[in-house]
C-alpha cells in the first residue's frame, strides 16, 4: 500500500471523526438537559453573574479578573460547538472527493 493511500486514509478517517462529532453536538443540542443546564443556566444566567461580579469595585483586582475569565467560558464553549459543527459540515461536504481519490489511487496501483 502506497503511502498516498494511507494518508487519503487518514485524512478520510479524520473527516468522519469530525463529522460525527457534528452529529453528536447536533444530538446534545436538542437534549432538554443540555439545554437547561449548559445554555441556559450555564452560558447565560452564570456568565451573566460572574460578568457582573467582574465590575464590583468592592473585591480585589485578581477577584475581577477571575470573575471575568470565568465569564467568558460560556462563551467559548459557544465558539467551539459552532466551530465544530462549521468544521463537520465542511467534511461531509468534502468527503466524498477524498473517497473518490482514494479509489483512484488504489485503483492505479
Amino acid at each position: 500500500m502506497s503511502s498516498e493511500v494511507k494518508k487519503l486514509e487518514a485524512q478520510i478517517s479524520k473527516l468522519e471523526e469530525q463529522i460525527e462529532l457534528g452529529k453528536a453536538i447536533e444530538r446534545l443540542q436538542e437534549n432538554r438537559d443540555f439545554k437547561t443546564v449548559i445554555a441556559q443556566a450555564f452560558m447565560k444566567d452564570e456568565s451573566l453573574r460572574y460578568l457582573e461580579t467582574s465590575a464590583d469595585t468592592n473585591i480585589s483586582d485578581k477577584e475581577r479578573a477571575g470573575a471575568l475569565a470565568i465569564a467568558q467560558v460560556g462563551s467559548h464553549l459557544k465558539r467551539y460547538i459552532a466551530a465544530s459543527l462549521q468544521l463537520a459540515k465542511v467534511a461531509e461536504d468534502g468527503i466524498q472527493e477524498y473517497k473518490d481519490h482514494l479509489i483512484a489511487v488504489a485503483s492505479e496501483e
